[in-house]
């Protein structure tokens, strides 16, 4: 009876350790359901967005012009184009604030860039760009800025850059915007002021007709 005993002892310690040790196991599953999943709602997504096919249509470059500019006092600088680049500036952010999810979420952002380089140390390189705009700030998600696609060029010399110019060209793809003009062998080219008066005049058929540089000598486009 006793050997019985203490086997039915040592059963019985086997089934109470089992059975705590599935209390344990049921309990720590429970505790992490209720937590629940903390990606859920925050799928990672990818969002892109392109320039409008209507401001593509007009970008008054090829990428293989050549943009002749003549200075107010005679000097004359020949930019080649060196053809269109196309790509996506990519932003990324969490998807949730809960730092127990990992899911990242993109943006992507279409940019177009024409840049063309000449041998004129005084007036040497000019880009031209197209983009999609958008506000990053405090690594908060993008903002897309869906009126218009962002429009900005930049001349360079041979000491730097001179002008660096962004705008919009919701008001530049409309004749009737048209605010100022500019005489070119005798005819009369219209077109919006970029930055400012004082430093640019662009027509969307055209191009860049006038610029004003750092030593405020005035170049006009030649036709």
């Amino acid at each position: 009876m006793k050997q019985i005993s203490t086997t039915m002892k040592i059963r019985f310690f086997h089934v109470l350790l089992f059975t705590l040790l599935c209390s344990i196991t049921i309990s720590l599953s429970h505790c992490k359901k209720d937590k629940g999943d903390p990606c859920a709602g925050y799928p990672s997504k990818t969002n892109n967005y392109y320039v409008s096919d209507d401001n593509k249509s007009k970008i008054p470059y090829t990428g293989t012009d050549t943009l002749v500019f003549i200075s107010d006092v005679g000097d004359t600088a020949t930019l080649y184009g060196q053809g269109k680049q196309t790509y996506m500036q990519v932003l990324s952010t969490y998807s949730s604030n809960n730092p127990d999810c990992g899911n990242i979420s993109y943006w992507n952002f279409e940019h177009i860039v024409l840049t063309f380089i000449g041998s004129n140390s005084a007036i040497n390189k000019l880009v031209y760009g197209l983009s999609y705009p958008f506000v990053f700030q405090n690594n908060n998600p993008p903002s897309p800025i869906t009126e218009s696609n962002a429009l900005g060029f930049e001349i360079s010399s041979g000491i730097g850059v001179l002008i660096s110019c962004g705008s919009f060209t919701s008001y530049a793809n409309n004749n009737i915007n048209y605010i100022d003009s500019v005489a070119i062998n005798g005819l009369t080219y219209k077109g919006v002021n970029l930055c400012d008066s004082s430093k640019g005049l662009y027509n969307y058929q055209y191009g860049i007709l006038r610029f004003k540089d750092a030593s405020h000598k005035t170049w006009t486009r030649k036709f």
